[in-house]
């Protein structure tokens, strides 16, 4: 796939419907409240000006791949074309109850809420999660707690 897609009569169809809707695309890409949706409608207005897949894939970072894609799905259906739809996979373990305690947890000393140490270990997080009913490992609390905008760091004392 690493070929400018436009090379095919499919895809020259859509890049010309693209071009029918340069305002549109316009607007999209600078007032739509999701900017996921205005990085691809500012993807497909570089399109639908000429621009090349590959030079617009490489311009942005994106795949060739995703420019058919959202070409594709804004032609069919419209700017609701550009939407991010739901992914495929297992959900999440914890729920927003769950990143709620652990909020609310790393606000306050471990001492509260009878541990020994200090500061929070991750161990520790995930022994609080499993008495509120929520079973997960270490490594799950610790990609929640990075997603949330945490980083761990070793104790001044610990180096």
């Amino acid at each position: 796939m690493g070929e400018d897609f436009r090379n095919t009569g499919k895809e020259d169809a859509v890049m010309n419907r693209l071009a029918c809707h340069t305002a549109e695309l316009g607007e999209l890409s600078r007032s739509h409240p999701d900017d996921r949706v205005r990085f691809r409608a500012a993807a497909l207005l570089r399109l639908a000006n000429g621009q090349t897949t590959g030079e617009v894939a490489h311009d942005l970072g994106c795949s060739i791949w995703q420019l058919q894609q959202w070409s594709e799905r804004f032609v069919s259906d419209g700017w609701a074309g550009l939407n991010v739809r739901p992914r495929s996979g297992r959900p999440t373990l914890l729920d927003a109850e769950a990143l709620a305690v652990l909020e609310a947890a790393l606000c306050i000393s471990p001492l509260e809420y009878g541990y020994t140490a200090e500061d929070w270990t991750i161990a520790d997080l995930r022994d609080l999660l499993r008495m509120r009913g929520w079973h997960v490992g270490c490594e799950t609390v610790s990609r929640a707690l990075h997603r949330m905008g945490y980083r761990y760091r070793l104790s001044r004392s610990a180096t």
